[in-house]
C-alpha cells in the first residue's frame, strides 16, 4: 500500500497544510517500507494547483493520501481514482504512518481557493 503526505521540506517530516501547493510529496510503501519523494506538479501552478496535484497522486498510483483538508475539484478527482483521503489528526508524518489505520476519512472538501483566496 503507497500512501502519499504533502511536505515542504525532503529532510524535516512535517505534513503540508496546503495540499496543492506543498513543493513535494513524500511516497510511503507500507509493504517495502520504501519511501521516495517527487516534486509537486502543482506547486508552481498558475491556477488548478489542487487538481494538478491530484493528477501526481493518480499517475503514481498510491493508494492514500493524507491531508488536513482538501479542496473540492482536487477531492473529487481522488475519490474517482479510487484513492482512499484521510484526515490527518497531527502534522508528524511519523506518526500518521503508524496510525494510518485508525486515522479518520476525510469526506468532506472546501470550495477552494481560487485566484489565489
Amino acid at each position: 500500500m503507497k500512501i502519499a503526505f504533502a511536505v515542504n521540506d525532503q529532510e524535516k517530516k512535517i505534513l503540508s497544510t496546503n495540499f496543492g501547493r506543498a513543493k513535494y510529496f513524500m511516497i510511503v510503501d507500507q509493504t517495502t517500507k520504501e519511501t521516495k519523494y517527487i516534486n509537486n506538479e502543482g506547486f508552481e501552478a498558475q491556477g488548478g494547483a489542487g487538481i494538478k496535484a491530484a493528477q501526481t497522486l493518480l499517475d503514481e498510483k498510491v493508494n492514500g493520501v493524507v491531508v488536513f483538508q482538501l479542496g473540492e475539484n482536487a477531492g473529487v478527482l481522488i475519490e474517482k481514482g479510487k484513492i482512499d483521503i484521510k484526515r490527518a489528526n497531527t502534522d508528524e508524518i511519523e506518526s500518521l504512518i503508524t496510525n494510518y489505520s485508525k486515522l479518520d476519512l476525510l469526506n468532506n472538501f472546501h470550495s477552494g481557493f481560487h485566484g489565489g483566496n
